[in-house]
């Protein structure tokens, strides 16, 4: 019941949204494909996106899909290879990553020794964590070799990362919102912080997109595209093992379920359920 009533809603406003900017609904990812230079997959539900992006990727179309990228290991070695294939320009992910905040930070430091990196992200581990993670992708490019959950909490989750740069990253996962959307860490000896909002998340994400669609040439490869999501994986090994896991040799997570997560998006009218108020 709470999944039509979550339709009837979604189909509503799409409609609202034709007659306002004087667009057609497709029926279909196909259908869509035919119509557009390029897609963007937006489903909250992160089970349902390889379908998309395979036949997106077939149609040769140009595309776009938000984080998690996929739900499985299977998924990502088939995305993979896919993309490899076809040579489709494709990316996506969470705009932590892609904002102009992150990517300025990354650039100006990307010769430089950084450490004692924090950063924290809000709510369901998997869908909200994976922010942080790509934050992390972000600033000190793909090469996160290893992660460990020190403390599953409550009232959150800490988790250490490594990357082959040599930085160790501290994140809290689950944590409080008022924590997000910043990264601390010094460059060089010398101590960072790095802010950004909603709108820089959005305007990364768009803008990153339409410069794609126009160029041909994607940020980043397949492989380095869907990395967050094997880290995830190694994360969730990481929570039940209590060990360091190497994200190159995890191997006992193979997937991550939607279910739940979806039954609760549904309940709360389409937004992802908060663990922490937003203040």
């Amino acid at each position: 019941t709470d999944s039509k009533v979550l339709i009837r809603a979604i189909w509503a406003e799409t409609e609202a949204f034709c007659r306002e900017f004087g667009t057609v609904s497709c029926d279909s990812t196909a259908a869509l494909a035919e119509s557009c230079d390029g897609v963007m997959i937006l489903s909250a539900d992160w089970a349902t996106h390889y379908q998309d992006l395979e036949a997106l990727l077939n149609a040769e179309v140009p595309c776009y899909c938000d984080k998690p990228l996929l739900a499985s290991r299977q998924q990502v070695e088939a995305f993979i290879t896919l993309a490899n294939e076809t040579g489709v320009p494709v990316f996506g992910g969470s705009g932590w990553r892609w904002n102009s905040k992150i990517q300025v930070a990354a650039a100006k430091y990307r010769n430089s020794a950084i450490h004692d990196v924090l950063l924290s992200g809000p709510n369901q581990r998997f869908y909200y964590g994976i922010h942080v993670i790509e934050t992390v992708l972000g600033l000190l490019g793909p090469g996160i070799e290893w992660c460990r959950v020190e403390d599953a909490g409550p009232p959150f989750t800490v988790v250490s990362i490594g990357h082959r740069r040599g930085t160790v990253v501290r994140c809290l996962l689950e944590a409080p919102f008022k924590y997000a959307r910043k990264i601390y860490f010094s460059a060089d000896g010398q101590d960072y912080q790095v802010e950004f909002s909603i709108d820089d998340i959005h305007d990364g994400v768009c803008d990153g997109f339409a410069e794609m669609v126009r160029s041909g040439q994607a940020p980043c490869s397949p492989a380095d595209l869907v990395e967050s999501v094997m880290v995830m994986f190694a994360l969730e090994e990481s929570a039940i093992s209590g060990n360091r896991v190497g994200v190159a040799t995890s191997t006992a997570i193979t997937e991550i379920d939607s279910s739940a997560f979806m039954e609760d998006y549904c309940r709360n009218g389409g937004l992802a359920p908060k663990k922490h108020p937003e203040t």
